[in-house]
């Protein structure tokens, strides 16, 4: 086996895929692909839109890994059972495809038709649900808004402090570990985002006739400019248009434009999350940004507080919320993973002193009850 240590040589000579129009040819890195490979960090989370090659490019990469690094274990997640044989048969046709003189041989592995192993490096890669048993130092996590997160969770500690992660996925509401990943100011991942439109002209339909657009494809192509940098074609109009009648409300989560908008209108809401957002934008704002203030005190009106009462070391939330019991409504909340119990019941205070009259008095306060919350009684006594 020759080994060759340019690996960017390698990976643009070396392994064949098959493309969208079912012809096998020679890898090459595409514009998103490229972004990606140069960035060296080892924890990436990349927000993406369906079929961009994300996945593909991973795989690649990680079969080369093992194949030119003596011990490596690489692990690919799938989400689901089914998709197992479809990410894996890329590894296969790869490695099958790859000239001999720069591939070692293979055996069959541990019994699983997912997996390879080159015992002349010592080195393997596989793909499944879920890995408890080997040290992993590349893990690529497919689909990750929508996987089991106690699997994946088990997974990533057979990670080393110095292996890679990689988390890929397709935006699916709010709430998930992945969304939660992506809003975190505190992450370790390096966050990539890439709406559907950087991949140029690929998403685009044959135009016949001039266009007109309406008010919001010119926002829509304003955007794209301002933020990415990026001239939408009437090409790429055609295909929105096309795209939006066909998926309707999962447009946004198939063929992202932003990073927020995406998840605000993917996933299982209960209520429809733009309308939310657009209300949320439009509220005053607050000198502390924890706290949001919806609407201020109303003298004459009932106010009660609630709290509930975490450890202060980001692990999880202190909230606070007032609710106008007059009206029905919500009208404040506060929200810090950092701030510690006493400190927390001297914010409980000071947002029950805003919404305190003479004449009224103060909000009933209720907090929550448990190990933290004791100590935030006893402060607030």
């Amino acid at each position: 086996m020759i080994k060759l240590p340019d690996q960017n040589w390698r990976l643009n000579n070396l392994y064949k895929i098959v493309d969208k129009k079912g012809r096998l040819r020679p890898f090459r890195p595409n514009h998103v692909q490229q972004i990606i490979n140069s960035d060296l960090s080892n924890r990436k989370q990349i927000l993406k839109y369906r079929q961009g090659g994300v996945t593909t490019n991973e795989v690649i990469k990680m079969l080369d890994f093992t194949l030119h690094t003596p011990n490596a274990v690489a692990c690919i997640l799938s989400h689901e059972q089914d998709s197992i044989q479809k990410i894996f048969e890329i590894v296969r046709r790869a490695y099958d495809n790859c000239p001999s003189d720069f591939k070692p041989p293979t055996d069959k592995g541990g019994g699983s038709r997912y997996e390879m192993r080159f015992p002349n490096r010592g080195s393997k890669i596989y793909c499944d649900l879920e890995s408890r048993g080997d040290t992993i130092r590349w893990l690529h996590v497919s689909e990750r808004a929508f996987a089991d997160s106690d699997r994946i969770k088990a997974t990533m500690q057979a990670v080393p402090p110095d292996g890679i992660i990689t988390w890929e996925s397709t935006p699916n509401g709010i709430g998930n570990d992945f969304h939660k990943e992506w809003v975190d100011s505190n992450s370790l991942f390096n966050k990539l985002f890439f709406p559907w439109f950087t991949h140029g002209d690929e998403y685009s339909y044959p135009v016949t006739q001039p266009l007109t657009l309406t008010d919001e494809e010119n926002e829509f192509k304003v955007k794209a400019k301002v933020k990415y940098g990026v001239d939408i074609t009437d090409g790429q109009i055609l295909f929105r248009r096309a795209k939006k009648q066909d998926l309707k409300q999962m447009y946004y989560q198939e063929y992202p434009e932003d990073d927020v908008t995406c998840f605000l209108s993917s996933g299982q809401a209960a209520m429809d999350l733009m309308i939310v957002q657009a209300l949320l934008n439009a509220l005053p704002e607050s000198q502390n940004k924890d706290l949001e203030i919806y609407h201020t005190h109303q003298k004459d009106n009932h106010y009660v507080i609630g709290a509930d009462v975490a450890e202060g070391v980001r692990s999880d939330y202190s909230t606070i919320s007032v609710f106008n019991a007059t009206k029905k409504e919500q009208v404040a909340q506060y929200r810090s993973n950092t701030i510690r119990p006493k400190a927390f019941a001297h914010m409980i205070k000071n947002v029950a002193e805003a919404y305190h009259s003479p004449r009224m008095g103060y909000p009933l306060v209720a907090v929550e009850v448990n190990n933290h919350g004791h100590a935030v009684l006893l402060e607030l006594d």
